[in-house]
């Protein structure tokens, strides 16, 4: 299976490219009074305003560095919402066989319950994130997820 690789400050995640809409550069977005200080803006998308949240200050509570390898991932689950995370060094596609590879151990931090696992790589341990519970985790904060028209 095929997953998308950045990297924090020190630390690897991979998102499942199946759940991923688009890639696309760090874009000036649209700036709204929210509660969170993760949700850094709107993104207009054709019709859509879509919700970019800044994935480091969600993990490593400070905000993403502003650099060529900074991209925002567009992701999308099952019933067509969307949300967007603003992310380092987003570099490479990277293929992982759970049949093959070594066991991917299942992760649990309450603070960041999207984590689903840990899994040993070359580059090192690699945090998996369940898209499917980033979403729930995000709609509980509550942060306004967009539809995407199909």
């Amino acid at each position: 299976m095929s997953y998308l690789l950045f990297k924090t400050t020190n630390q690897y995640y991979a998102i499942n490219n199946l759940d991923i809409l688009r890639i696309i550069p760090s874009v000036p977005l649209r700036k709204i009074e929210t509660s969170t200080n993760y949700l850094i803006g709107l993104l207009m998308w054709g019709q859509n305003q879509i919700p970019i949240v800044d994935f480091s200050i969600l993990t490593e509570n400070r905000p993403t560095m502003p650099a060529y390898y900074s991209r925002i991932i567009l992701l999308t689950n099952e019933t067509k919402k969307c949300v967007g995370l603003l992310a380092e060094k987003v570099t490479e596609m990277i293929d992982i066989n759970f049949s093959t590879q070594e066991k991917a151990y299942e992760a649990h931090y309450e603070m960041l319950p999207f984590l689903e696992s840990i899994f040993p790589s070359d580059q090192g341990l690699i945090f998996l994130i369940s898209v499917k519970k980033l979403f729930e985790y995000l709609t509980e904060i509550p942060i306004p997820l967009s539809i995407i028209a199909t």
